[in-house]
C-alpha cells in the first residue's frame, strides 16, 4: 500500500508527547520478543534442549535476517506506511514468539527466530520514519535521543523478566510472556496511532512552514540521494556500524554465559546480574547526547570517543575482571554502555539528516543492517574462540574490535562534518 504520509507536523505538545511515548513503548516491547533468546539461552543450553554450537547458529540466524530485513524494510519504510509496518512487525514476532516457546527442535527454532529476526526489522524504520515525518527537525532530535534509550530499558526488561520466570518456572514461559505483551501492545499501536494521524490530518503544521522557520538542509533538493551519501561519508561509517554491533549485540548476547563459566553462580542469577549492564547503558544514551550536543558537535567523532573508552574497558576486563565479580560487571557494562552511545550517534541521529530528502527511513534501515550483521559475525565468532580457546582469546578479540572502531570513526569525522557545514546542518 503506498505511503500516504503528507508534509504535515505535529506543533501541538501534547501530541508530540503522545507520539513519542506510543514509539517507546512498542519499541520497548518488542525488545522482550527480541533477546529473550539470549536472555534464556544459558538456561536452555542446561537443559540440554540446544548445544551452545546450535544456540550460537540460531542467534546468528537472527542477526543475519534482521540485517537483510532492515535493508528491505528501510526501503520499505520510504515507500510504505510506517504505522503499518509497525503493527505488522509486532503481531509477526508474537506469533513467532509462540511458536519458539513449544519447545521445538533446533531446525525448526533457527528458522523460526530468523521470520521473528526479520518481523523485528520492520520496527525501527517506522520509528524514524515516524518521528522524522511528524516532528521538526529540533522536536525529532530531541525524540530520538530518548527513543534510543529503549534498546537498554528493552534489554533490561527482557532480562529481568527471563531471570524471574526461569528462577520460578520454564524457559518456555519466556517466549510466551513476550508474545501476549507485543499482542497487547500491537492492539493499543494500532487504535493509539490512528488517533495521533488523523490530529495531524486535520490540525497538523505545514512542512514547508517549518522549515522557513528552523534552518534544514538546502541542498538536498539540488544533490541526488547516491551523492548525497558519498558527501556524508556513509559508506565508510557503516564499517564503525559493523564493529559496534560486534560489541553491543555479541557481548550482551554471551555476557550471562561468561558470568556463569567464570564465578558460576547459576544461570538464573547469572541472567539477573547481567541486567546492571543495561541499566548502566541508559546512561550511555544520553551521556553521549550531552558529549556530542555540549562540546564535539560531530556525531561521527563522538563515535569514535565512545570506541575509545570501550577499548579500555576492554583493557580493564582482560587484567582485572578474572578474579572480580564487580570489575568484571562494570568493564563489560561501560564497554556496552558506550556502544549503545555510538549507535544513537550512527542509527538514531544520522538519519534525521537525511530526512528533507525523504530518505530517513533508508538510511537508518540500511545502517541498522550493517549492525546485525556485526551482531552476527560477533555471536558466532565468540561461540567458536570461547569453545576452542577461552575466554580471555574473546577478551582480546572484543580489544581489537573497539581499536579498530576508534580508527575508522576518526577517519571519517572530518568527512561528516565538511558534510554538515555543506549543508548548513
Amino acid at each position: 500500500m503506498p505511503s500516504s504520509i503528507d508534509k504535515k507536523i505535529i506543533d501541538n505538545p501534547k501530541y508530540i508527547s503522545k507520539l513519542f511515548w506510543l514509539c517507546w513503548t512498542a519499541y520497548a516491547a518488542a525488545y522482550l520478543g527480541r533477546l529473550n533468546f539470549a536472555a534464556a539461552m544459558a538456561e536452555i543450553i542446561a537443559q540440554g534442549h540446544l548445544s551452545a554450537a546450535q544456540a550460537g547458529l540460531i542467534v546468528t540466524a537472527f542477526f543475519i535476517s534482521y540485517g537483510v530485513g532492515q535493508l528491505i524494510n528501510g526501503f520499505a519504510g520510504d515507500r510504505f506506511r510506517p504505522e503499518l509496518m509497525m503493527f505488522a512487525g509486532l503481531v509477526i514476532s508474537a506469533i513467532a514468539n509462540i511458536i519458539m516457546g513449544l519447545s521445538m527442535p533446533a531446525s525448526v527454532m533457527v528458522y523460526i527466530w530468523a521470520v521473528n529476526g526479520f518481523a523485528q526489522a520492520m520496527m525501527w524504520p517506522a520509528v524514524v520514519k515516524l518521528v522524522s515525518t511528524r516532528l521538526s527537525r529540533n522536536n525529532g532530535i530531541k525524540a530520538m535521543v530518548n527513543i534510543s534509550t529503549t534498546v537498554p530499558a528493552g534489554t533490561l526488561a527482557a532480562y529481568v523478566t527471563a531471570a524471574g520466570i526461569i528462577a520460578f518456572s520454564s524457559w518456555n514461559l519466556v517466549f510466551l510472556t513476550a508474545a501476549v505483551i507485543m499482542g497487547v501492545m500491537a492492539v493499543i499501536w494500532i487504535f493509539g496511532i490512528g488517533r495521533i494521524e488523523r490530529h495531524v490530518k486535520k490540525y497538523g503544521k505545514s512542512k514547508v512552514d517549518e522549515t522557513k522557520e528552523d534552518a534544514s538542509i538546502k541542498t538536498e533538493t539540488k544533490v541526488s540521494f547516491p551523492r548525497l551519501i558519498l558527501m556524508s561519508g556513509l559508506p565508510l561509517a557503516v564499517f564503525a556500524v559493523i564493529l559496534q554491533g560486534m560489541i553491543r549485540d555479541g557481548v550482551t548476547a554471551w555476557t550471562p554465559a561468561l558470568i556463569n563459566d567464570r564465578f558460576n553462580l547459576g544461570v538464573s542469577l547469572s541472567v539477573l546480574v547481567t541486567t546492571l549492564v543495561p541499566l548502566v547503558s541508559i546512561l550511555g544514551v544520553y551521556a553521549s547526547n550531552i558529549l556530542n550536543r555540549k562540546f564535539i558537535k560531530n556525531e561521527v567523532l563522538t563515535a569514535g570517543v565512545l570506541f575509545i573508552i570501550s577499548a579500555v574497558s576492554f583493557v580493564f576486563l582482560a587484567i582485572w575482571g578474572s578474579d572480580n565479580i564487580m570489575i568484571l560487571l562494570f568493564s563489560l557494562a561501560a564497554a556496552i554502555s558506550v556502544m549503545h552511545g555510538v549507535n544513537t550517534m550512527l542509527i538514531s541521529m544520522v538519519p534525521l539528516y537525511f530526512a528533507d530528502s525523504g530518505k530517513s527511513a533508508t538510511v537508518t534501515g540500511t545502517m541498522n543492517a550493517f549492525t546485525y550483521l556485526g551482531s552476527g559475525i560477533s555471536a558466532l565468532t565468540i561461540g567458536i574462540i570461547t569453545s576452542q580457546r577461552g575466554w580471555d582469546y574473546a577478551i582480546i578479540f572484543w580489544i581489537a574490535i573497539a581499536a579498530l572502531g576508534t580508527a575508522v570513526c576518526l577517519i571519517c569525522a572530518g568527512i561528516w562534518a565538511r558534510f554538515k557545514n555543506l549543508t548548513g546542518s
